[in-house]
C-alpha cells in the first residue's frame, strides 16, 4: 500500500473519532452540583434596622437551647433549635423587643410557633403564620421563630412587622417546607393546634394521648387540636406513620387503649379512632359520639404524589438529537472526503505539470511484464 493510503486512512480515522466524540458530548446529560447550606448561620437572625426600628446595642446571643429557654430547653432542642439573639429596638421614645429563635428547618420554627401561640390570640397574615394578643406577636419565616412585645399597638404596627419579616434570613427547597398534617385537620381545630416532633414535646400537652401510645420508633409526626362542643372540650389527634400497614397495625393498640376511656363524673370521655391511608385520627374526651365522628368524617388523607421521572426527552433520550447528529457527522465526512479528494487530485496534477516523473507516475512504477505469447 501506498504511503499516501496510510494518510488518508489515518485522516478518515481522525475524522470518525472528532464526531462521535462530538456526539456524546451534545447528547450527555449536564451534570449541576447542588451545594446545601447547613442551617446554622453566624449571621445575626435579626436585621439591624426595619421601618424606622433602629436595634439598640448588646443584644443577647444563645446557642444552646437552655439559655434560650430554660424551662422548655428538651423541648426545643427536639424541634432542632440552632440559636436565638434577644434584641431591643428603639425609634424616637417607643421601644419594642424581639427574640429570634432559629431552628435547623421550618419545621421546628413551626412547631415552636405552635407550642408557645396560645388560643386566645387571634391569626395574623405574617411571614409563614403569625399569631397576637394585645401587643404580644408570633410568627415564623421558614425557619425562624419570632416572638415579640410591642409598647403600644399602632395602625401602623401590622406594616412594620411585615416590614422586619422581609429583612428575617430565610432557607430554601426542603428546608423551607413546613409540615402538612395539620392541613388535614378540621379548619376549626387547625388554629390553636400543636405540632408535635417528639415524645418531649407531647409529652408535655394537655392532653390524654401520650408518647407511650404513640411508638416515636415508628417516625410518625403528631398534631394536636382541642374542640370545644356543648358537653365541653374534646381533643383531636392526627398521627401520620411513614406507611398506612403501620398505621394499620398502630390502630389496633390504640383501640385496645381507647377501651380504658371511661365516662366523667356527670359527663362523658368518648373515644372514637380512624385511619385514612398512613393517618390515625383520634377525637378523645367530652364530645357525643355523633359530634365525633363528624369530626372524623372530614378527616381524609389525600396522597400528594411526586413524579420523580423526566417528563420530557432529554438530549441523551431524544431520538431526533441522535438523527441530526448523525447527519452532521455524515456531513462531516463527506465534506473531508471531498477536502482530501481534491487535495490529493491537486497534487498529482501539480506533481506531473512541475516535477515529471519523479514522484508521481515514475516508470518503474508503471511498468509492467509483457509475455510474448503468439509463439
Amino acid at each position: 500500500m501506498k504511503p499516501s493510503s496510510y494518510i488518508f486512512i489515518g485522516l478518515l480515522a481522525c475524522a470518525l473519532s472528532t464526531g462521535a466524540l462530538a456526539q456524546s458530548q451534545a447528547s450527555a446529560p449536564k451534570s449541576t452540583t447542588l451545594v446545601t447550606l447547613p442551617g446554622k448561620s453566624s449571621d445575626s437572625a435579626l436585621p439591624a434596622s426595619f421601618a424606622g426600628w433602629q436595634k439598640v446595642a448588646g443584644s443577647r446571643a444563645a446557642t444552646s437551647p437552655g439559655q434560650a429557654d430554660p424551662a422548655n430547653a428538651d423541648l426545643l432542642k427536639e424541634y432542632g433549635f440552632v440559636d436565638s439573639e434577644n434584641a431591643t429596638y428603639e425609634r424616637g421614645d417607643r421601644k419594642l423587643t424581639v427574640k429570634a429563635e432559629r431552628f435547623s428547618d421550618t419545621t421546628g420554627a413551626y412547631g415552636a410557633f405552635s407550642f408557645y401561640r396560645q388560643p386566645s390570640m387571634a391569626k395574623e397574615k405574617l411571614c409563614d403564620q403569625g399569631a397576637s394578643d394585645g401587643t404580644h406577636v408570633l410568627f415564623y419565616c421558614t425557619n425562624v421563630f419570632l416572638d415579640i412585645n410591642l409598647d403600644k399597638v399602632t395602625a401602623m404596627s401590622a406594616s412594620e412587622l411585615r416590614e422586619l419579616a422581609k429583612a428575617i434570613p430565610k432557607v430554601a427547597g426542603n428546608l423551607a417546607e413546613a409540615p402538612k398534617i395539620a392541613l388535614y385537620l378540621p379548619a376549626a381545630v387547625r388554629e390553636n393546634a400543636k405540632y408535635v416532633a417528639g415524645p418531649i414535646g407531647l409529652d408535655k400537652l394537655d392532653a390524654p394521648l401520650k408518647s407511650s401510645q404513640v411508638d416515636y420508633s415508628l417516625s410518625p409526626e403528631v398534631v394536636i387540636g382541642k374542640v370545644r362542643s356543648v358537653d365541653g372540650i374534646a381533643n383531636v389527634a392526627l398521627i401520620q406513620y411513614p406507611t398506612p400497614k403501620i398505621a394499620q397495625a398502630q390502630l389496633q393498640k390504640l383501640e385496645q387503649w381507647g377501651k380504658s376511656f371511661k365516662p366523667v363524673e356527670g359527663g362523658m370521655n368518648e373515644f372514637v379512632s380512624k385511619r385514612s391511608g398512613p393517618i390515625i385520627a383520634l377525637v378523645m374526651g367530652e364530645i357525643a359520639d355523633t359530634g365525633a365522628k363528624a369530626l372524623l368524617s372530614d378527616i381524609n388523607y389525600d396522597a400528594e404524589i411526586t413524579w420523580s421521572e423526566p417528563t420530557f426527552n432529554g438530549a441523551k433520550d431524544n431520538i431526533g438529537n441522535l438523527v441530526y447528529n448523525d447527519m452532521v457527522l455524515a456531513f462531516m465526512i463527506v465534506a473531508f472526503m471531498f477536502v482530501v479528494g481534491i487535495a490529493f487530485g491537486g497534487f498529482r496534477v501539480f506533481m506531473k505539470k512541475f516535477f515529471p516523473g519523479r514522484l508521481v507516475d515514475r516508470p518503474e512504477d508503471i511498468e509492467f511484464i509483457k509475455l510474448d505469447l503468439k509463439e
